[in-house]
């Protein structure tokens, strides 16, 4: 009985550190789980960034999260000046100069601009100044879902590759194009998905993307920042990003979260567990002392 007594107010001790540290502890996980936020050091894990930190439609919000994320996505070259003025690093879309269509319909073909070379040289010349702020350029989102052929996403990669040989540039793919005929661009460094359900499937996606990558690419997951089936309460989004966070953690190639809807969700406001919850993980994976690192101040040279 008092070895009964003495479980019970184990497993009640490991609940109020739950609580006191603003979450309360997921049915079914073990007693001796780190309280609220991450412990175990990343393995691979080296990057933490949102969304659409600037952009024209969703606002400036690099004060935001600058004190805990390392990289920021923006939208075009205003938000990468942004990003050089603060001297932060960012992942740079450079959808615009290379597809005008993608609406989200696979069967609607998105070719190559006929411009696409003077629009993209333009954009790299205005690149020039602040290329060392770009961590990545980002290519249109969700490429075959948004009616890119292979043929042209290989293009448009191999024109940027061309312009900056030694930045990384990152595809993220839409859940629905992980089947078995999924096409890889060999040019691309860094590839992801966006699948917003349970971890579990987040996981097993995670491995068939796995499957596919050659040995220089590495990956990224995007955890979301809004409320949906998988995640329907603040608590619950908060256990699924520290989730995202140890699934990362335990995969080699995966190099870094990119989350997405804090600034497109109207009720990201609603969310308070959720944003401590990723300030506590972008803290874990940058190792940050509350400011971006100046890549002025490396020893090794920008990739």
């Amino acid at each position: 009985m008092r070895h009964a007594v003495n479980i019970l107010t184990l497993i009640l001790f490991s609940q109020v550190l739950w609580l006191s540290s603003g979450l309360a502890a997921p049915a079914n996980e073990p007693a001796s789980s780190p309280p609220g936020g991450p412990s175990a050091p990343p393995r691979g894990l080296r990057y933490y960034g949102h969304y659409w930190v600037e952009s024209k439609p969703y606002g400036s919000h690099l004060d935001e999260v600058g004190s805990h994320c390392n990289v920021h996505f923006v939208e075009n070259v205003d938000g990468l000046k942004k990003c050089a003025s603060k001297g932060v690093q960012c992942i740079l879309q450079v959808r615009w100069e290379f597809f005008a269509g993608g609406g989200g319909n696979s069967a609607v073909p998105n070719p190559l601009r006929p411009d696409y070379e003077s629009l993209w040289n333009h954009t790299a010349e205005q690149v020039m100044p602040s290329i060392d702020r770009v961590e990545a350029f980002y290519m249109i989102d969700e490429p075959y879902l948004n009616g890119v052929s292979k043929k042209d996403l290989d293009t448009a990669i191999a024109a940027v590759k061309a312009r900056f040989p030694r930045k990384p540039v990152m595809v993220i793919f839409a859940v629905s194009a992980l089947t078995q005929g999924l096409a890889v661009p060999a040019g691309a460094d860094w590839l992801g998905f966006d699948c917003y359900e349970s971890i579990g499937a987040v996981a097993k996606h995670l491995r068939f993307l796995k499957s596919k990558v050659q040995p220089h690419q590495r990956l990224f997951l995007v955890p979301q920042s809004f409320l949906n089936k998988a995640a329907p309460t603040d608590e619950g989004l908060a256990r699924l990003n520290r989730q995202y966070y140890e699934l990362a953690s335990s995969e080699p190639l995966v190099i870094g979260l990119l989350n997405f809807g804090l600034f497109t969700d109207p009720k990201a406001g609603s969310i308070p567990l959720t944003l401590q919850m990723q300030r506590k993980i972008g803290e874990a994976i940058t190792s940050k002392d509350r400011r971006p690192q100046d890549s002025s101040k490396r020893g090794s040279p920008r990739r």
